[in-house]
């Protein structure tokens, strides 16, 4: 499933800013390819958490677009990003990591994973018919 597309970014911050972050020597066009790869790299790290949180989502909420548009924007900016784009990756991480907590908030159908599962199974022995089966006497 696609999360973002090239027209969220678009949207999100415009047509100039995407051009001067992806047009790495003119500052001319809006270069595809840098985009999509900014794109790919977001979606990939939005993926984890979404698995992490067990989420297999068949259309993106509002939320998980914004948040993975502004992880997508943090990857464009490779000599520096400025504090407003880094507090936007570093509000997105932690939601995130909110949602691995509380899949609810993105799909209110999902239940909530155990916060410290355990790895192993108690079973609990059947205890003996009578006390004489035991072999002994108390």
């Amino acid at each position: 499933m696609a999360i973002i597309t090239r027209d969220d970014l678009l949207e999100r911050f415009g047509k100039k800013e995407l051009i001067e972050l992806t047009d790495r020597e003119a500052y001319a066009v809006l270069n595809d390819s840098v985009l999509q790869k900014a794109i790919e790299d977001a979606e990939a790290e939005a993926g984890a958490y979404l698995q992490a949180a067990g989420l297999v989502l068949k259309t993106p909420p509002k939320a998980l677009v914004i948040k993975t548009c502004d992880i997508a924007r943090y990857y464009l900016y490779e000599n520096g990003v400025t504090d407003i784009v880094e507090a936007r990756y570093k509000q997105a991480i932690s939601w995130f990591k909110d949602v691995v907590k509380n899949p609810q908030m993105l799909d209110a159908n999902a239940t909530p994973k155990a916060t410290n599962p355990s790895r192993c199974t108690v079973i609990p022995n059947q205890p003996p018919a009578s006390w004489a089966d035991i072999g002994g006497k108390y």
